[in-house]
Order: structure tokens, then sequence, then C-alpha cells
């Protein structure tokens, strides 16, 4: 039987299943995941995600997927939506905001879904991404990610803690068997990624 996370009873339908968890220690590129055609739906969590050496734009977790045609993330396209909430550290601006800048518009380009994260020990992002319909070859496939994390904001201002919101769709009608993360532009210094199955 498998480990079901959040559910005592295996009957029960909604439980996590575990997969596969990827430790880092020191500077990685990105993390993949291969994703089978096990589950409908797959989850990934990610816990204290650090940047090895960054400046403030260019600390931030974004992802991209292959589907079966494709290879190098960098074919599938994305409709997205993105919002923020946001407090600083000094109890100055509290705001939530509408981030369109951060949205794809039918673009294969990697998706943002976090904060600008330094690497200071308060600094750092955990959330989660889950992924509807990655064995689908008839259907594009849905997506829902919420991370929290203290920027590091040294473009100037006060270092603030956001929990971000976003979602879309990857628009592609092929089965998804890949995802990578990876920071915008640094490397992953530290941190753990878990892929979960869906049921």
């Amino acid at each position: 039987m498998s480990k079901l996370i959040g559910y005592q009873d295996p009957n029960i339908i909604g439980g996590l299943v575990p997969i596969l968890s990827q430790t880092i220690t020191s500077g990685t590129a990105s993390v993949s995941f291969d994703i089978p055609i096990t589950y409908d739906a797959y989850s990934w969590r990610f816990y204290n995600i650090h940047p090895a050496s960054t400046t403030y734009a260019n600390g931030r977790l974004s992802f991209q997927v292959n589907a079966t045609d494709g290879a190098d993330f960098n074919d599938s396209l994305m409709m997205t939506t993105t919002w923020v909430q946001y407090h600083e550290e000094d109890a100055g601006s509290a705001v939530t905001t509408i981030y369109d800048s951060d949205d794809e518009a039918n673009l294969a380009n990697f998706q943002k879904i976090g904060s600008c994260v330094g690497t200071e020990a308060d600094s750092g992002i955990s959330g989660w991404l889950t992924m509807y319909g990655t064995n689908s070859g008839t259907f594009v496939k849905h997506f829902i990610a919420q991370t929290s994390g203290n920027t590091d904001n040294t473009a100037g201002g006060n270092d603030q803690v956001q929990h971000r919101f976003t979602a879309g769709y990857v628009n592609d009608t092929t089965i998804i068997d890949e995802i990578n993360f990876k920071f915008v532009s640094d490397n992953i210094d530290s941190g753990i990624f878990s892929m979960y199955g869906v049921i």
C-alpha cells in the first residue's frame, strides 16, 4: 500500500502519493522530474529554496514543461495569471496586487511562480504547484501554484514577505512527461523538491 499524505484511510479519494524527492545542497542549475501517466494530476512541493548568489530580479522560482513531442523546455505555450499579497518588514505597505507583467500570453517562456528571493537566512521560498490532466492527449493542462517567500529587495525599498498566487494552463493537448524548476537567472543552492501523484 502506498503511503498517503493527509489521509489515514487509503480508501478516501484525494490523497497524495509520494513519488520522488530531490534535496539540493549546492549550486544546481535546475531540478527536473519525469511525469509518468499513472495519475491524472501531480503536485510538487518545494521547501526552503535558496538561490546561490543573486540580484533582486534573478532569484525568482519558475517552471516549464515538456510534452512527449518536445524537448529543452521551450515548446509548450502557457496562458497564466498572477497576483500577490505582500507586507513590508518595517510594517509599511501591505498590498494585494495583480502582477500582469509576470503573466504569459500563449508564450513558451518559463512561468514565474516565486518572489525575488536572496541568499540571506531569512530569504527563501516554499510552496506548491499542482497540474491536472498531464496524461491527457486531448485537453490542455490546468495548473495552480502558491508560494510564500521573503524578498531580498536590493533594488531599493524594504524587504517583504510575499504570498504569490499563479494559475493558468499549458496550451498543449499532448501528454506532458517532464517538468523543470529553476531560478530566472541563478543556480539553486539549497532546498527540497518533492513530487506526488494526486488520487
